[in-house]
């Protein structure tokens, strides 16, 4: 009986070392699941963070775009600005110029008047000469 026995509890040991077997062997499968969840999860993961970095790149470099544009904007206003000034600068000196052109023109008008003037006094003294002349000499010829 005891050897029937044993061999009850052999022929036990030998079905719980398999059943163990099968467990461990389900395990490792499980296991082995889980790794290449794992590793699947970890490769989504990269991509993302590849994804997530290419981003970030881009929008920095869109930044710095946006920083250049605005510089050159900037530039272009302050341009604008100079050439404004400039232009201003250039209808005032226009401005000075006709001023003075017409300040010459009175001066030169106002000596044309003085020196007609001037002639017509001569014109009225020669003339008053000429009728003193004329009248002396017709008072010489009346005496004559």
């Amino acid at each position: 009986m005891s050897s029937e026995k044993e061999k009850d509890l052999q022929k036990e040991l030998e079905m719980l070392k398999k059943k163990e077997r099968d467990r461990e062997k389900e395990l490792q499968k499980e296991l082995q699941r889980l790794k290449a969840k794992q590793e699947q999860r970890e490769k989504e993961l990269q991509k993302e963070l590849e994804r997530l970095r290419k981003k970030e790149m881009q929008l920095e470099q869109d930044k710095q775009k946006e920083l250049e544009l605005k510089k050159l904007k900037q530039k272009q206003k302050e341009e604008e600005k100079l050439k404004e000034r400039e232009k201003q600068k250039q209808k005032q000196e226009e401005k000075q110029r006709e001023k003075e052109k017409l300040k010459e023109l009175e001066r030169q008008k106002k000596l044309e008047k003085q020196k007609q003037k001037e002639l017509e006094k001569k014109a009225m003294t020669k003339d008053s000469v000429s009728v003193s002349i004329t009248t002396v000499e017709k008072k010489q010829e009346k005496k004559k």
